[in-house]
C-alpha cells in the first residue's frame, strides 16, 4: 500500500503544497487590521461597510439598494448603535459596534465553510473531515506519509500537524467535534484567548532560531533585510513590543506582536468615521450627519444589518 501512494503522493506534492499554503493564507487573511483598512496606502471602503454591517452578505446586499432604502436601513443600525438614544453617536458606541461586526464576520465566514467541510451535515467538524477537505488526506494517509524522509513531504506533514495541533486547542469540550463557535476560534485564533497560547507558540517555531524560548532582533527580523531606515523603524517596533527592555521577546511580548486587539482596531475606524462625517467639526456625530454619509458607512445600494441585526420584522 505504501509503496503505492508515496509515489502518486511525490508526484502531486507541488500541487499539495500550493493548497496547503492558500488554505492557510485564506484563513489568515480575514483579520481586522489597519492594514486592510488601508490596503497599498489606498482607503478600502469595503472595511468601512463591513465593519458597520457585520456580514459580508449583507454589504452585497446593500449595494444594490437604492440610496433612499439604504438610507432608511442605516437609520434603523443608527438607532441601535445608539444605546443612550440622544441622537448622537460617540466613539465609544461606534467602538463597540464595531468589535459586534468583527464577531460577526468571524461567525458568517465560519458558517460558510463549515457548509463546505461538514460532510456529514451534523453542523459539526471532525478532524478528518477537516483534513479531507482542506488537504485531500485521510488521517491514515497522512500517517503513511508521515514516515517518509522526503523533505517537502516532511513540510507537508508539519503543516497539517500544525492545524491538527490548533484543531485540538479549538475543541474546548473535547468531543472530537468543532461546532460553529469552535470553529471560529480555530480559524480566527487571535481573537480568542483560550487559543492565544496556539499564535504564540507558532511564532516561536518559526522565528526561534536558537530554540531558546525568546525571539532577539536578529530572529524578529528573519529573512528581511531593511535599509537604513526601514531598520530604525523595526527597531522601534521591535522596541515598543519589548515591554521589559531586555532584548528579547518572551512569549506574552510575542502576543503583543503577532495578535491584533479587535479594540484598538475598532477604536481607529471609529475615528476615522467620525473624522470624515462629522461636517461641522464639532466633535459631535449627530445621525443626520451620518445619513448625509451614507456611502461610507454602508454603501450606496446597500446592505440588510450584518449577522448581529438579522430580525426580519426590521427589514
Amino acid at each position: 500500500m505504501a509503496s503505492d501512494f508515496i509515489p502518486s503522493m511525490i508526484l502531486n506534492l507541488s500541487l499539495v503544497l500550493v493548497t496547503a499554503a492558500l488554505a492557510i493564507a485564506d484563513r489568515e487573511s480575514t483579520d481586522h487590521s489597519h492594514q486592510q483598512h488601508m490596503e497599498g496606502g489606498i482607503h478600502n471602503r469595503e472595511f468601512d461597510h463591513e465593519a458597520i454591517l457585520g456580514s459580508v452578505d449583507a454589504n452585497r446586499e446593500f449595494e444594490n439598494l437604492s440610496p433612499e432604502e439604504a438610507k432608511s436601513r442605516l437609520k434603523v443600525i443608527l438607532d441601535k448603535m445608539d444605546v443612550d438614544s440622544d441622537d448622537h453617536l460617540t466613539k465609544e458606541e461606534i467602538t463597540e459596534w464595531v468589535i459586534q461586526s468583527f464577531q460577526s464576520l468571524n461567525e458568517e465566514e465560519a458558517g460558510e465553510k463549515m457548509t463546505d467541510i461538514d460532510s456529514d451535515k451534523d453542523g459539526q467538524i471532525t478532524w478528518p473531515e477537516y483534513l479531507k477537505s482542506t488537504f485531500s488526506y485521510s488521517p491514515d494517509q497522512v500517517d503513511e506519509l508521515a514516515q517518509d524522509k522526503n523533505p517537502e513531504i516532511r513540510s507537508f506533514i508539519e503543516i497539517v500537524k500544525d492545524d491538527e495541533a490548533k484543531f485540538v486547542l479549538a475543541d474546548v469540550n473535547q468531543d472530537g467535534r468543532l461546532d460553529r463557535s469552535e470553529f471560529s476560534s480555530f480559524l480566527h485564533p487571535y481573537n480568542h484567548q483560550h487559543m492565544h497560547v496556539y499564535e504564540t507558540d507558532r511564532m516561536l517555531r518559526i522565528h526561534d532560531a536558537n530554540h531558546d524560548g525568546v525571539i532577539d532582533f536578529k530572529e524578529y527580523l528573519g529573512e528581511a533585510k531593511p535599509d537604513k531606515e526601514q531598520l530604525i523603524v523595526e527597531r522601534e517596533q521591535f522596541s515598543y513590543y519589548d515591554q521589559d527592555g531586555d532584548g528579547k521577546l518572551n512569549p506574552e511580548e510575542i502576543r503583543i506582536w503577532v495578535l491584533p486587539e479587535d479594540r484598538g482596531v475598532a477604536e481607529e475606524e471609529a475615528e476615522h468615521l467620525i473624522m470624515e462625517s462629522d461636517a461641522n467639526n464639532d466633535g459631535i456625530l449627530t445621525k443626520a450627519e451620518i445619513i448625509e454619509k451614507y456611502d461610507l458607512w454602508v454603501g450606496s445600494a446597500a446592505t440588510n444589518y450584518g449577522q448581529h441585526l438579522h430580525d426580519p420584522a426590521e427589514l
